[in-house]
């Protein structure tokens, strides 16, 4: 009898049930959000990656022009004609961001350069920019001048820097 019981119990028993796999998709509704948020961050960081890259064009430019004049002086050495063309690239990216500079000359010329840079232009190259323009055969070591200037173009600033205690005393008294 007991047999019976065991078997009539056993007819009753089911197989356990295994439920779905919980699937992956459709997402809740915090994951759509997360995801068109994330989708507008980076749709803004590829629109502000391309402002900066063509705002920061006329350097790369610059850069490059200032090169092939240091080759074309390095194949023929005349410092008067690298001085000459090493102004004039400095003076149309100046002009890119500040038209009244064309104007500057002589030693107003190096000190609006310096003035837009955390990093003087060495003595050589402010005297050569100051007076070996001038110069019927102006001798200078192009090598550093070279140098100096890429660096003043690839680290300025399109606003004077103006690191003095009374300028910063006037910022925080404007504001």
């Amino acid at each position: 009898m007991e047999q019976q019981l065991n078997d009539i119990l056993e007819q009753q028993l089911r197989a356990p049930q295994i439920p779905e796999a919980i699937s992956w998709w459709p997402l809740a509704p915090g994951w759509w959000i997360i995801a068109a948020l994330l989708l507008t961050l980076a749709c803004y960081g590829v629109i502000k990656l391309r402002q900066n890259r063509q705002k920061n064009n006329y350097r790369r430019s610059a850069a490059t022009m200032l090169d092939a004049y240091y080759s074309d002086w390095k194949q023929q050495p005349n410092d008067g004609n690298y001085l000459l063309a090493a102004n004039s690239v400095i003076k149309r990216a100046c002009s890119h961001f500040d038209t009244a500079s064309r104007k500057l000359s002589g030693n107003d010329w190096v000190n609006y350069l310096n003035a837009r840079c955390k990093n003087d232009l060495s003595k050589a190259t402010q005297t050569a920019l100051s007076n070996g323009l001038y110069q019927k055969q102006p001798k200078a070591d192009i090598e550093s001048i070279h140098q100096d200037l890429k660096a003043w173009l690839l680290a300025h600033n399109t606003h004077a820097i103006d690191d003095s205690e009374e300028a910063l005393n006037a910022e925080v008294s404007n504001a």
